[in-house]
Formats: structure tokens, C-alpha cells, sequence
């Protein structure tokens, strides 16, 4: 249960001031967690809170539970700040704000927030328009995001949405060059220490993504109807199928291995970041299943293959991603 700080303690700005001659005039309150964390409470008007209950019942559709967090299941933040960049240049926002942007890690500074900010935060952005000019020689335009500003954002924001349920591109950035990458061959990609640790890191963010039993299903769903073997395409009616579905453990036992064995992702899988990421699930479930078998040799051969095949789904969403290639998966 969080607590109202104490009027008398020390603003948690940093500004050196007691709370009640400083922060205590704001628009939010800072109050301290049960842990002894400070944290800052803000009221949210009613088309914000009609906007996150709306967000949530999406998430408990596509997730088949109720979401650990608000924005659960959000690309990461490199690739929100790369959109907002671009769509910032797209939108012609004053070139001193997209700088103020990138320098405070993603403030975005109008008068409509301005009093739900503490000082530091503020003075922060304000130290980077100045650093613009200095750097430039250039007088900003303004100091502020304007409302034609957001909504130039919103119009210049990224178009290609993805099918729904599924991945277009890798959540977790290369952490390497186009040409670091371009002069390992596929048998590197598992014995170089940095594309492994890369790999293992996407397979684990697939694992907290809370998207694996929707992907189960999904799979079995396909498997029953005809499935990748039969090229099957209509991606939103699977994903409906799947949400609505839930598989006993019998169906498992009976439609797991056949699956597999006559799976063909390219002609199931809208991208190759979502092959990758219903694969790397599909092979880290399976794992798990074979140990609790009484023959631990029984998936082998699916397993290899499906590790084969998502091995491959992750060469190519790397490539999509440094942009070496476009996303040829499909097709």
C-alpha cells in the first residue's frame, strides 16, 4: 500500500528542497511503496483510464489471462523511440525537440504534462534545447511539443501493423553491425559466443512474452484443421480459434508429434520473427514435454527439426532486421 511522503522530507527530485516547497504544488504526489520505494502517484483522467481498459481487454484476448502490466507484450523501447524519431522527422517536428526527445530518453514535453513532471525532468529537457543551439548555432523553433506536433507523430507512426497475434519483427535489437553479422555463416551463428547469448536472450523474451499457450494452441488448432501442411493462411480466424480453444493434455499426447513432422512454417507463418518466435516456444515446450516421457528419444527427430527450422526463422528475422534482405519468409 503506497503512503503520501511526508511534507517535510526531501523532494525526491533531487532539487535539495523540503516536498512542500517543491513538488508538493505539482499535479501528482510522490508517495512511498511498502518496499521503501518512492514512486509517483498521478490521477488519470477518464479517456486515459477508457483508453488502459480498453488496452487490457485486448491483452486478456490475446493472452488468454490478465495482463501483468499495462503495456505487457509492447515492442521494447529502442524500437518505440526509433518509430517516434522517424515519425518526428516524417512529421517535420522542430529538429530541437526530436534532439530533447532522444537526449531525455523519451520525454516528450507539452503544456498539457508539463505540471505532471517534477523539476529535474524539466530542467532536463530544457538543458537539452539549450545544448541543441549551442551545438547548431540554431535557434529552436519552440521549446514545447504542440498538440499539430502529436499529431503529426500519430499520422507518420509506423504502418505496416502486423497480423493480429503475431510478430513482424524481432522484439530485441541486434546487438551487432550489418557487417559484424554478414561475415558469419549459419554453422557460426551457435559456436559464436554473442549470436548465441543474442539467441538465448530472444527465446527467453519469447518465454515471458505470455503469448506460448496462444501459440500452442494455435498450432494444434492448424494441426486439426488441416493445417501448415495444407498451406493454411487465414491467420485471424486460426488466432480466433485458438483463443477460444483449450487443449487437454490427451490432445497433446495425440496431435504433438504428427504436427511436427509435417510442419512447413514458410507456408504457415506470416514473417520470419514469427516463425522464429512460435518455433523457438513450440521446441522449448517440447523440450520439457520429451523429459517427462518414458522414452526421452521419442521427439528427438521433431525436435531436431523443429530447432533446425527455427534456427533458420532467426537468420532470416536478423537479416529483415539489419536490413540485408526484406522478410522472404512467407510464401
Amino acid at each position: 500500500m503506497a503512503e503520501k511522503l511526508s511534507r517535510n522530507a526531501p523532494c525526491p527530485c533531487g532539487s535539495g528542497k523540503k516536498y512542500k516547497h517543491c513538488c508538493i504544488r505539482k499535479d501528482f504526489e510522490w508517495v512511498e511503496m511498502d518496499d521503501g520505494t518512492i514512486g509517483r502517484s498521478v490521477e488519470l483522467s477518464d479517456d486515459v483510464r477508457e483508453s488502459l481498459e480498453k488496452l487490457r481487454e485486448h491483452q486478456r484476448r490475446a493472452f488468454g489471462r490478465e495482463p501483468e502490466g499495462a503495456f505487457e507484450g509492447a515492442p521494447p523501447f529502442e524500437h518505440i523511440e526509433h518509430w517516434t524519431v522517424e515519425a518526428m522527422k516524417k512529421g517535420n517536428v522542430d529538429p530541437a525537440l526530436i534532439y530533447a526527445y532522444e537526449k531525455t530518453n523519451g520525454l516528450l514535453l507539452n503544456h498539457h504534462n508539463e505540471n505532471k513532471l517534477p523539476d529535474c525532468e524539466i530542467a532536463e529537457w530544457e538543458a537539452a534545447i539549450d545544448e541543441y543551439e549551442i551545438r547548431t548555432g540554431t535557434k529552436a523553433a519552440r521549446r514545447r511539443l504542440t498538440d499539430e506536433d502529436f499529431d503529426a507523430i500519430m499520422q507518420n507512426g509506423p504502418v505496416d501493423r502486423p497480423q493480429p497475434g503475431f510478430v513482424m519483427r524481432l522484439s530485441l535489437p541486434p546487438p551487432f553491425t550489418k557487417e559484424e553479422w554478414g561475415q558469419r555463416q549459419v554453422s557460426d551463428i551457435i559456436e559464436d559466443q554473442k549470436c548465441f547469448d543474442y539467441l538465448q536472450s530472444c527465446i527467453q523474451e519469447i518465454s515471458r512474452s505470455g503469448r506460448g499457450k496462444l501459440y500452442l494452441n494455435m498450432f494444434l488448432t492448424m494441426a486439426n484443421l488441416g493445417g501448415p501442411a495444407s498451406g493454411r493462411s487465414d491467420y485471424e480466424e486460426v488466432l480466433k480459434e485458438a483463443t477460444e480453444r483449450d487443449f487437454s493434455v490427451d490432445e497433446l499426447n495425440h496431435t504433438l508429434e504428427s504436427l511436427f513432422l509435417t510442419c512447413k512454417p514458410k507456408s504457415s507463418m506470416p514473417s520470419a520473427a514469427a516463425a522464429f518466435e512460435v518455433l523457438g516456444f513450440i521446441g522449448d515446450f517440447m523440450n520439457s514435454y520429451a523429459e517427462h516421457l518414458d522414452d526421452g528419444d521419442e521427439l528427438s527427430d521433431v525436435l531436431q527439426k523443429i530447432n533446425g527450422l527455427a534456427l533458420l526463422a532467426f537468420i532470416a528475422a536478423v537479416n529483415t532486421e539489419l536490413g540485408i534482405q526484406p522478410n522472404t519468409w512467407s510464401g
